[in-house]
């Protein structure tokens, strides 16, 4: 996931987990390749090994969610792999409840010339993960508060603090990590929510003029 700030990759062969994961505005295209490589050759295996390839789709930084679809299409199509998409914002969404044990989050992060990306999310008892219950873009004028909500986060927040004077905001500054979506791509695989290489596209959400998902 390249879709903030943070460069996060993760690699499982075999039971093992192996990790990258750095702040580094404006570097993922010189760190995502060679930390890609420098990751399987420390498990001694070449990419063609792989099962299965995934990324963040975004919503995120535009240049960032590109650049983890382009460089997951270019190594699944030359080795043709499937492809598992996740959310980024639902990625967002996991790592504040790994810190925060909140079963009941929302996320809002400020996409910018007016519009955020506002998640809605909560613990399932029966599978243990933390699931995805709305997802959307809306102009800053028309955010509405979720009533479930136990916690907010993401930097959207302040853009709409009057809203939210009767919630419980952590100013935190969060982060996708790859490492923490693993039990998310197997449920993606168990339920068969993959792709050919050829559609691992980037996703803008919908609702409002300035996001799209591509092609729409």
């Amino acid at each position: 996931d390249t879709s903030t700030s943070a460069c996060s990759i993760v690699l499982e062969v075999e039971g093992k987990v192996t990790a990258f994961h750095e702040i580094v505005p404006r570097k993922h295209n010189e760190l995502i390749l060679p930390e890609i490589d420098r990751l399987l050759k420390d498990a001694n295996i070449k990419v063609s090994d792989l099962d299965y390839l995934s990324y963040g789709v975004g919503p995120g930084s535009f240049v960032g969610v590109r650049l983890a679809a382009a460089v997951t299409q270019g190594l699944a199509f030359a080795n043709n792999i499937p492809v598992v998409p996740f959310s980024s914002m639902h990625a967002y969404a996991v790592s504040v409840y790994s810190k925060t044990k909140v079963q009941n989050i929302s996320i809002v992060i400020d996409a910018k010339m007016n519009d955020l990306y506002v998640g809605d999310y909560v613990l399932c008892g029966d599978s243990g993960l933390f699931e995805i219950i709305k997802e959307d873009s809306v102009k800053v004028e028309d955010f509405k508060i979720n009533p479930s909500a136990d916690l907010y986060a993401g930097d959207g927040c302040k853009l709409v603090e009057e809203a939210l004077v009767e919630k419980h905001v952590n100013e935190t500054e969060f982060f996708p990590v790859a490492k923490l979506m693993l039990p998310y791509i197997k449920q993606g695989i168990s339920n068969k929510a993959y792709k050919n290489a050829i559609d691992a596209q980037p996703v803008y959400l919908q609702g409002t003029k300035n996001w799209k998902k591509l092609g729409a």
